[in-house]
């Protein structure tokens, strides 16, 4: 399940619920385990098995710019946002994942 505490607390004692560490982009951690979220993009990926923190590249495309690394939201109607630099701008790049062969996030 993803959600806020809130929409966590609703599940009943029969549903077993662990709560994952929301990491934004300028506090990225070594895990175990984690999402990458921003308060105004949402969740834009997730530390893997693999110890690195991938994007959620269908729905999510990054790049590294001037400012920080910039996010744009694939599936977004409306608003769209597009090159957004979250944190403030946190310097880093966009790699493969040499072992799953998808973007991740080096920050």
């Amino acid at each position: 399940a993803v959600g806020d505490d809130k929409a966590l607390a609703a599940f009943t004692e029969d549903h077993r619920v662990e709560a994952v560490p929301h990491r934004e982009l300028d506090s990225l951690d070594a895990g175990p385990y984690g999402v990458l979220h921003d308060p105004v993009l949402g969740y834009l990926g997730a530390l893997g098995d693999c110890g690195r923190w991938h994007l959620d590249w269908p729905h999510v495309y990054a790049r590294p710019t001037t400012a920080g690394l910039a996010f744009t939201l694939l599936r977004q109607a409306s608003p769209r946002f597009v090159d957004v630099v979250p944190a403030g701008g946190v310097r880093g790049e966009i790699a493969f994942c040499p072992r799953h062969g998808t973007p991740v996030v080096l920050a």
